[in-house]
Order: C-alpha cells, then sequence, then structure tokens
C-alpha cells in the first residue's frame, strides 16, 4: 500500500497530465483559427499545483509547424472553478498569433465552470420555410 506522500505525488502528477493534454488540444485548436498546422502533437509540460479546487502554475507546450517553424504556447495563471487568471499566448517563431495583437477583445482565458452555479444551456431551432423579417 503506497504511502501518503506516494499518494499526494500521484495525484499531482494526474493532474499536470490532465493539465497538459486540455493544454495541447487548446494550442491545436487555436493555432487551427489562425490558419497555422503542427506537425504532429505539442510537448507540453506543466508545473500545476491544486490548492483545495484551484490550480496555480505555469504550462509550456512546445511543437513545430508543418512548414518547420517553431510553436510555443504558455500559460500562467489560476485555474478556479467559475474562473480564470493569468495570461495564455501562443507564438509562432517569436511572433504571437494567439491571441492576435490586433484584436479588439480583452486576452484570452481558458474557462472553467463553477459547479456552485446551475448549468445553463441554450437550445434553439430555426425550422421555417419562410424568413425572418
Amino acid at each position: 500500500m503506497p504511502a501518503c506522500s506516494e499518494v499526494g505525488e500521484q495525484v499531482d502528477q494526474a493532474t499536470n497530465d490532465t493539465v497538459a493534454r486540455a493544454l495541447a488540444a487548446n494550442v491545436r485548436d487555436r493555432l487551427a483559427e489562425e490558419g497555422v498546422e503542427l506537425d504532429g502533437d505539442p510537448e507540453c509540460t506543466t508545473d500545476m499545483n491544486l490548492d483545495g479546487v484551484d490550480l496555480t502554475g505555469t504550462a509550456e507546450c512546445t511543437g513545430t509547424t508543418t512548414d518547420g517553424r517553431s510553436a510555443i504556447a504558455t500559460f500562467d495563471g489560476t485555474l478556479s472553478p467559475g474562473s480564470c487568471e493569468g495570461t495564455f499566448v501562443i507564438e509562432v517563431d517569436g511572433e504571437q498569433v494567439w491571441p492576435p495583437t490586433d484584436s479588439p477583445y480583452p486576452p484570452s482565458l481558458i474557462a472553467t465552470l463553477d459547479p456552485a452555479k446551475p448549468l445553463r444551456m441554450a437550445y434553439g431551432s430555426c425550422r421555417t420555410s419562410v424568413t425572418h423579417d
């Protein structure tokens, strides 16, 4: 039977592995939105610490685009149920591609759900043969 410290290390490793997978998927999606394709999956390393329900720390992903450029993504901040504080930036060959530098919107965040609040979903259907004027 593993000691408590071993169990804690396993929990920390599982947490960091989960963050790394989520960040890798987010990096692929954001780059695809900017018309940049990665050659394989990015390599991600994380140093996130679980403090109650908050994850605090840093994460970094690196990869190569299909045209041979270097891509790097960094996250530095805190993820909490229902909130995110910190920065998330993706650069290709040293040039920021996410968030776009000319964006009129605030900096990118990683959205989290707040389990204390009810989940609200909107659903709609527009099945009609006439226009909506």
